[in-house]
């Protein structure tokens, strides 16, 4: 080869490495974005215990734009990768350059690998999301039973909130019922319960969508959970003519409506036997007082002494459990939860779990 040629070839070489560190430099950069986004989603997967939904397909709008936006890039960068395969044959001074160039190349086709997964991790959480919805679209109905104090309609609330449902609590109807018959004058005997039957109307009763009740126009939801009431209430319960009017009362509200929830004492065995989901709730007597105590004190009542409070639970239970007319027990089909020891952010969760097949 003459010597003008070997001078010629090596400054061509020369400005080809030049043009090859710049080349690099915007690679590196390229590799320092896509760590850095990847990382990010990596933290958001990480961090959050729960995607909502629209953030799910706002960070897929937003990979697919960036995975077009780069797709050119890459593709230029694997033609390029070769380029520098070749150069480095030529030029043996090029060994550095180019080992640097392939660690960054080497990132970049691994985070196009990386684009693929997250936006399949994406779409794995959406399809749960549309699996719940699909589900949601015919509303469900649940039934919830359980003991006095336990908690059922505090879970019923949250449960019709959580999933769009109509709430009926019977236990609160017969509680309507007792303080209707007391206002009216009428004593809670079982001489007086055809009486107190016949005194009853449902028209009367007005469900509001906070939860409150109203009886005639007037708000009775703190009234009806004094504990004169609430004994009285399972002492009208008792009265066979009485438990089927209410039960075919709350039936036909639920054939009305596109989903409902029911608690009560005989809710997963007589009013909704046909419920799809059907759960007991129970908790220690002792607990179930000191909850009792809790809401009067929040409702702003004047709270009960503890050992009376319990001994009428207990009493309670024991109607309940033993009376002839639909007793209180663990039906067939029903979940069990014991929340003695939960608070109610878990036994939420507990009875969401159950729902979601979770």
């Amino acid at each position: 080869m003459k010597r003008n040629d070997l001078e010629n070839n090596k400054a061509t070489s020369s400005l080809e490495l030049q043009d090859e560190e710049k080349l690099l430099k915007e690679q590196k950069k390229y590799a320092k974005e896509f760590a850095k986004r990847m990382e990010s989603i990596r933290e958001f997967f990480n961090i959050k215990e729960k995607v909502d939904k629209d953030e799910l397909l706002s960070l897929m709008k937003l990979l697919k734009t960036e995975k077009n936006d780069f797709s050119e890039e890459i593709k230029n960068l694997q033609t390029e990768k070769k380029w520098l395969q070749n150069l480095k044959k030529r030029i043996n001074t090029q060994k550095q350059i180019e080992s640097t160039a392939t660690l960054d190349l080497d990132k970049i086709f691994k985070f196009d690998l990386e684009f693929e997964n997250a936006l399949k991790l994406i779409k794995n959480e959406l399809n749960k999301y549309n699996i719940k919805e699909e589900q949601m679209k015919k509303k469900i109905n649940i039934a919830i039973d359980g003991p006095s104090g336990v908690g059922k309609t505090v879970m019923s609330t949250m449960l019709a909130k959580k999933y769009d449902l109509t709430f009926i609590s019977s236990g609160n109807i017969y509680r309507l019922i007792a303080y209707n018959a007391i206002k009216k004058g009428i004593k809670i005997t079982e001489e007086n319960l055809e009486k107190i039957n016949n005194a009853w109307k449902f028209e009367d009763i007005v469900y509001k969508s906070d939860g409150k009740i109203f009886l005639k126009g007037k708000d009775v939801s703190s009234n009806i959970r004094e504990n004169e009431i609430s004994i009285a209430s399972s002492k009208v319960s008792k009265y066979k003519p009485l438990r089927e009017k209410v039960n075919k009362y709350i039936q036909e509200i639920a054939k009305n409506v596109g989903g409902i929830i029911v608690d009560g004492r005989d809710a997963t065995y007589r009013i909704l036997p046909e419920a799809d989901f059907k759960f007991y709730l129970d908790a220690r007597a002792e607990i179930r007082a000191n909850r009792r105590i809790n809401q009067d004190i929040l409702a702003g009542r004047k709270p009960i002494e503890f050992n009376k409070i319990l001994e009428d639970i207990k009493n309670r239970d024991y109607e309940d459990m033993n009376r002839k007319v639909d007793p209180l027990k663990v039906s067939e089909g029903s979940v069990y939860i014991d929340t003695s020891n939960l608070s109610v952010d878990e036994n939420l969760q507990a009875i969401v779990d159950v729902i979601e097949g979770k």
